[in-house]
C-alpha cells in the first residue's frame, strides 16, 4: 500500500536590509546564491547591483533577504522611489529580477509579496520592469485585495550559437569576408580581449569609439552621462575580475578602431554596446567587430549571444529572434489611485 503524506511548505524567514554596508556584507552569500540560480543574468550579480547602488542610489533601500534555516535562499533587491517599490538596476539593466533558490521560486516570491503586504504603509505601488515571462515576480499570484496591471516591456533579441557562423546567410558571409580582406589590405589587423593589464586602455577606447559612433547620428551616446560612465568603468573592472567581462578590441596597426562591450554568464554572452571609428564605417567595421565577438563566444562554448534590448534590424542579420519582457505593476487598496492610469499599454 502506498502511503501519502502532505508536503510541508518550506519555511522562509525574511530579513530587511536598509543600508549599503549591510548589503555589501551579504556579498559572499549573494554570490553563492547567484551561482546557484540558473536563470540569473549578470544584471542580478553583486558586482552589477552594488555598483549600481553606489552610483545611482539615494532613495530608501529595502532589500529583502530570504533564509531557509541559516542559508540565503532568496534576495529581492528593492528600493522605494516616490512611494513605489522598484528593483535595483532600473534603467541600465536589460533584465531585472529577484534571486530565489531553485525549487523555491513560488514559495520565495510568495514570501516577498507577503512581506510587502504586511508593510503596505511604506509604499503605494510596485513597478517591476524588464521581467522575463518565467520570473518569479511575473508569475506569483498577488494578495486578493491588490490590483495589478501587466504590460509588455522592451523586448530583447538573442541568437543561438549552435551552428555559428553556418546559420548566417551566404550573402552576408560573403560580405563579411570581403570586408575583412579589405581591412587587412589597409594594414595589420589584430584582435584582443580585455585583461587586467590592458583594461584601462581598452575601456577608454570603447568609450571614445562608442561616442564617435553615435555622433554620426547626432545623438547622445550610452556613456555621455558621467555617472553612467563611472558606473560602467567600475563595474566592468569588477566583472573582469570575476571572469564575466567580454570587452573585445580591433586594432588596425597600433590604433584601436572598434570595440564590443559585453558580459558572459552560464553559456550566454550579453552584447551591451559597441563602437567604432567613423573613418572605418564604410569598411563594415561594425559588422566585423560583432562577428568576432560572436565567433569568440562560440569558441568558448557559449550557447547564446544576447543582443539585449531593442529590435534594431541589424540584429536579425545575425539570426537573433525577439523575446518578450514584462512590466508588472501592483497596488494595494490604500494606494488610492488607479494603477492603470500610470502604466502605458
Amino acid at each position: 500500500m502506498l502511503l501519502k503524506f502532505p508536503c510541508r511548505a518550506p519555511v522562509l524567514t525574511v530579513r530587511e536590509i536598509s543600508t549599503a554596508a549591510a548589503l555589501a556584507e551579504l556579498r559572499p552569500e549573494w554570490t553563492d546564491l547567484f551561482e546557484r540560480c540558473p536563470a540569473a543574468t549578470v544584471f542580478q550579480s553583486p558586482e552589477w547591483l552594488l555598483g549600481w547602488w553606489r552610483h545611482f542610489g539615494g532613495a530608501p533601500l529595502w532589500v529583502l533577504a530570504l533564509r531557509q534555516d541559516d542559508r540565503l535562499a532568496g534576495l529581492a533587491p528593492f528600493y522605494v522611489y516616490r512611494n513605489t517599490v522598484v528593483l535595483l538596476g532600473n534603467g541600465v539593466s536589460d533584465y531585472l529580477d529577484v534571486l530565489v533558490e531553485p525549487g523555491l521560486e513560488t514559495a520565495g516570491a510568495s514570501a516577498i509579496l507577503a512581506h510587502l503586504d504586511a508593510h503596505r504603509e511604506r509604499w503605494e505601488q510596485c513597478d517591476f520592469r524588464q521581467l522575463r515571462p518565467n520570473s518569479p515576480l511575473a508569475m506569483v499570484p498577488v494578495p486578493a485585495d491588490w490590483s495589478e496591471y501587466l504590460a509588455s516591456d522592451d523586448p530583447c533579441m538573442s541568437a543561438t550559437l549552435t551552428n555559428f557562423p553556418g546559420a548566417l546567410s551566404p550573402h552576408f558571409l560573403k560580405k563579411l569576408d570581403y570586408e575583412a580582406r579589405y581591412l587587412g589590405r589597409l594594414g595589420t589587423v589584430t584582435w584582443e580581449q580585455a585583461s587586467p593589464e590592458n583594461f584601462t586602455e581598452l575601456f577608454d577606447a570603447f568609450r571614445k569609439l562608442h561616442a564617435a559612433r553615435w555622433s554620426l547620428r547626432r545623438e547622445p551616446d550610452l556613456l555621455a552621462d558621467e555617472t553612467v560612465a563611472a558606473f560602467h568603468a567600475e563595474t566592468a573592472r569588477q566583472l573582469l575580475t570575476r571572469g564575466m567581462l567580454r570587452l573585445h578590441a580591433l586594432r588596425q596597426g597600433e590604433r584601436i578602431v572598434a570595440c564590443c562591450y559585453g558580459f558572459a554568464h552560464r553559456g550566454q554572452i550579453s552584447f551591451y554596446a559597441g563602437g567604432f571609428d567613423p573613418d572605418f564605417a564604410r569598411h563594415g567595421i561594425g559588422n566585423l567587430s560583432v562577428f568576432h565577438a560572436m565567433n569568440a563566444a562560440a569558441r568558448e562554448g557559449a550557447e547564446t549571444f544576447d543582443f539585449l534590448r531593442g529590435c534594431e534590424p541589424y540584429k536579425a542579420r545575425w539570426g537573433a529572434r525577439e523575446s518578450s519582457t514584462l512590466r508588472r505593476c501592483l497596488a494595494h487598496p490604500g494606494a488610492g489611485a488607479d494603477i492603470r492610469k500610470d502604466v502605458p499599454a
